[in-house]
């Protein structure tokens, strides 16, 4: 789970462009874990629309599969 501890962490130990991808169908769980980096001076988001890996999680395929949505985001290290 993504948290400031975690946030912080990240921002001291990714190179500058480093990126991390984020997704989760719980709209609540995209809101808090997106603001966390949203916060951090040390990323800019880059926004994504799909995955932008070749393969899906099982997870992510039953829930596209039920019409369900999807939140996904791109965090840069700046």
């Amino acid at each position: 789970m993504v948290n400031p501890m975690m946030v912080a962490t990240l921002a001291e130990n990714l190179q500058t462009g480093g990126q991390v991808f984020i997704q989760t169908d719980i709209e609540f769980l995209a809101d808090e874990m997106f603001g966390l980096f949203r916060e951090n001076k040390e990323f800019t988001e880059l926004g994504v629309t799909e995955n932008p890996f070749p393969v899906k999680s099982e997870r992510e395929k039953a829930v596209e599969a039920k019409g369900g949505e999807i939140f996904r985001s791109i965090f840069a290290k700046v």
